[in-house]
């Protein structure tokens, strides 16, 4: 009876866990374009869902991403392939994506369970969005 017991909190633990929420400053505004250059935002909606996706531009981690987290990136113009990778579990989310210069980006990342999408948004409804959400450090910046 007892080990039943703690496995049911178990997975109810891995399944509604902790997963952290972004901790850096509030959005407040979309950085400068830089030239012949686009920026890329992605930024994770709030989820139940307990891992951090570790989210890769061509196979470079660019960031950690919690929940109400946010983060941009300059990139070159071209085709890039992000990568949402939850962990050793679950099969990583792969998204290509055409980049042209002097444009902005913004994409939402929603994860619950194993069903997750990516959306690009337009640019009005997402800085509405983004109001809510906080920045999550680049690890990389070069693209």
């Amino acid at each position: 009876m007892i080990n039943k017991l703690f496995i049911n909190i178990c997975l109810i633990l891995f399944l509604f866990g902790c997963a952290p929420y972004a901790k850096g400053p509030l959005f407040s505004q979309i950085p400068n374009l830089q030239a012949n250059k686009c920026v890329l935002f992605v930024y994770r909606k709030d989820t139940i869902y307990q891992n951090t996706p570790m989210v890769k531009i061509n196979e470079k981690l660019f960031v950690k991403l919690g929940k109400k987290g946010y983060s941009y990136a300059y990139m070159a113009p071209g085709i890039y392939k992000l990568t949402f990778d939850y962990g050793f579990l679950e099969a990583p989310f792969i998204i290509e994506l055409p980049i042209e210069e002097q444009k902005e980006i913004y994409l939402r990342l929603y994860d619950i369970g194993f069903h997750k999408s990516v959306t690009e948004v337009e640019k009005e409804k997402a800085l509405e969005e983004l109001k809510e959400y906080r920045f999550e450090e680049q690890i990389n910046l070069e693209f």
